[in-house]
Formats: C-alpha cells, sequence, structure tokens
C-alpha cells in the first residue's frame, strides 16, 4: 500500500500537468511523499540499520534458545509440580503447560536451512 501512495504522489503532475496544480496536489495531501521517503533517509543514515541489525541478531538468539529449550523439554517429562523426572514409557501424569511461553517468530533463513535439511533426508 505504501508503495502504491508513493506512485501515485509522484504521477500526480504528470496527470495534472500543470505546477500549479501539481503544488496544490501535494499540499492538499500534506506533502506525505515528501516525508515518507525523507523519514525513511534519516532513519538509515541516522543508525537505523545498526539498531535493525541488533534487532535480528537478538531475534535469531531467542529463537536458538527456544529451539534448545524445546529439545531439553523433549528429553525429560516434567511433573504437575515441576520436578523433572525420567519415565520408562516415555509418558508423563500430565502435559506441561506452555501458558508461560513466550512465542518467538523463527528468522526466515533458520527456518528454510532447518526445512531444506527434512527436504534432503526424505527419500524420493
Amino acid at each position: 500500500m505504501l508503495t502504491t501512495m508513493l506512485v501515485n504522489y509522484a504521477a500526480a503532475p504528470f496527470m495534472l500537468l500543470n505546477v500549479e496544480d501539481s503544488l496544490e496536489c501535494f499540499s492538499r495531501v500534506a506533502w506525505y511523499g515528501y516525508f515518507i521517503v525523507g523519514g525513511s533517509l534519516f532513519f538509515f543514515y541516522a543508525g537505523g540499520t545498526r539498531s535493525l541489525n541488533k534487532a535480528q541478531a537478538k531475534r535469531v538468539y531467542d529463537y536458538q534458545k527456544k529451539v534448545e529449550e524445546e529439545k531439553e523439554r523433549q528429553e525429560r517429562q516434567e511433573s504437575v509440580d515441576g520436578t523433572a523426572y525420567e519415565s520408562e514409557s516415555g509418558s508423563g501424569t500430565a502435559t506441561p503447560s506452555s501458558s508461560d511461553e513466550t512465542h518467538v517468530i523463527p528468522p526466515f533463513d533458520l527456518m528454510m536451512a532447518e526445512r531444506m535439511e527434512k527436504h534432503q533426508e526424505k527419500p524420493f
């Protein structure tokens, strides 16, 4: 939608074919095209790339940590009172609660790498 707005904003002078009408059109839409483009340029030149890279690194770390915790949880069953025990049959007395879990969206590159590994393991 943002792309459509910018294309319409940039195309308005070519449809109006008059400088005064074009300036009036820009003023009626509050010059939003210049604010969007200028705001984006300011964000990235002011260090936005570093902050986005840090956020992505934290997201990857959180995802990897969650995967490790899930593997540990699969290896052992937790009872209702929270003490860990190993069972012979592999089944515990109660299903662990998932209400305290935080949902982390997996990073695209890690998710695709996992899916490609699974796909390569399957025989044709």
